[in-house]
Order: C-alpha cells, then sequence, then structure tokens
C-alpha cells in the first residue's frame, strides 16, 4: 500500500494513517456523546437507554453506582479530548503521537472494560496495533 505525505512532507505509513482516523474518530464522537450522556444520568439518575439495553452498564455502574459513572464520564471526557489531539499528532507523523497512544490506549480501555463495551475493547486495542506496525514512521 502506497504511503501518504504528511503536511510537514514526512511520509506516513498506512497504518499510521488508520490509527490517526481511529484515535481522531472515536475521540471526537465521545466528546461530542458524553454532553447528552451526563445531562440524562445527572437528570435521571439512571444510565440512558439505547438499542433495547441500559448503555455504560458494566462494572462500574454495577460496582460503583452511579455517582461513579458520572465522575468516570467526565474523566472519559477529557481522554477522548486527548484522543483527538493523538489523532491529529498521528496524522502529521509525530512520535510524541505515537508515545501519546500507546500511554494513552491502556487508559481508554480500562474504561472500555469497566462499560463492557467490547466494540470499543477491540477498537482501542487495534489502535494500538496499528501505532507499534507503524512506528518508524514517525518523526520527532
Amino acid at each position: 500500500m502506497a504511503q501518504r505525505v504528511a503536511s510537514h512532507g514526512v511520509r506516513r505509513s498506512p497504518s499510521i494513517t488508520w490509527a490517526s482516523l481511529l484515535f481522531f474518530l472515536t475521540g471526537i464522537g465521545w466528546v461530542a456523546g458524553i454532553l447528552p450522556m451526563l445531562v440524562y444520568i445527572i437528570r435521571n439518575r439512571e444510565l440512558p437507554p439505547m438499542l433495547g439495553f441500559r448503555a455504560l452498564e458494566g462494572p462500574i455502574s454495577q460496582g460503583l453506582g452511579i455517582d461513579a459513572v458520572i465522575v468516570s464520564l467526565y474523566l472519559l471526557g477529557v481522554v477522548s479530548a486527548a484522543e483527538v489531539v493523538v489523532g491529529y499528532w498521528l496524522w502529521k507523523s509525530r512520535k510524541r503521537g505515537g508515545v501519546a497512544a500507546l500511554a494513552i490506549s491502556p487508559i481508554s480501555l480500562a474504561f472500555w472494560i469497566g462499560y463492557e463495551v467490547p466494540p470499543f475493547i477491540l477498537i482501542v486495542l487495534v489502535r494500538a496495533v496499528l501505532v507499534w506496525r507503524g512506528w518508524r514512521s514517525l518523526r520527532g
């Protein structure tokens, strides 16, 4: 597969391109989606219904309660905003994007395990593998 040229002239590997897109899209999606969820949870003191089940139901809500879900969503908002920045840095083929991606992945993974959301668990793992595969194309 052909390599893409980042805006500063460095060749970006396809793995880094895909990792960048995944970080950016999941990050921006959650930044946008957290506020309505928080409003619902704070107003109703329960998890929002979604596709026939309660969203974010898992060890965090079941073991720690609704207040823990509220706090964890604020923290997830911060992590998601950081993922948007990571996606940008990876798009620019910056090594700090790779370092940040690998540093933030275990944190993201903990949230998705705590919420029991298998698709996002898989996305976190795929993003990390893509960064690892494209590591050599990253520059200072």
